[in-house]
């Protein structure tokens, strides 16, 4: 198993592959969930909630982005932020935070920056968007109307902060 840079995870497959040596590379990601028409909202808003914000959404398997359709887009962004904003992230008695904060100063500065970017690139911050004011905590973050020309969409944010990017059908969200 390995975990790192692309460059190094290529080198790492070919010479598992040279030995016979099953193994399972790790690069990167963004990865998406496809919210379409049909889906159980309830149980999706559940989903989508835990999987982007488990860790602080610093996990490897973190959902960042949601491809959603028009029919659900408002109503699942809606039900999305009253989830959100209920969360708590600041330092306090163990069990009584819902989001970690982000393990260094790096990380941290990298989310803002995706954030920042994505707004001044037209993106529509639903909740959160901002450090909490307390070390390396930032808010549940919700960006709606994203693009693929935003960092936010075309980089790992690794944070907190989910991306909404509203497409037509299946296809299209399957295609980005």
């Amino acid at each position: 198993v390995f975990t790192g840079s692309p460059a190094t995870g290529r080198v790492v497959q070919r010479r598992c592959a040279e030995l016979g040596i099953v193994c399972s590379i790790e690069t990167g990601g963004k990865d998406a969930a496809i919210i379409l028409d049909d889906c159980d909202l309830e149980r999706t808003v559940a989903g989508v909630t835990a999987w982007t914000l488990g860790n602080a959404g610093q996990a490897c398997g973190a959902i960042e982005i949601a491809y959603v359709t028009p029919g659900i887009a408002d109503e699942f962004v809606a039900r999305l932020a009253r989830v959100f904003r209920k969360l708590r992230a600041a330092p306090a008695a163990r069990g009584e935070t819902d989001v970690a904060p982000l393990a260094n100063r790096r990380q941290f500065d990298l989310v803002a920056a995706h954030v920042a970017d994505a707004q001044k690139k037209g993106a529509t911050v639903v909740c959160g968007g901002r450090p909490t004011g307390t070390g390396l905590f930032f808010e549940p973050t919700i960006l709606d109307r994203c693009t693929a020309d935003m960092d936010v969409v075309r980089d790992e944010s690794f944070g907190p902060v989910l991306a909404i990017v509203r497409v037509e059908g299946v296809s299209e969200a399957v295609a980005a």
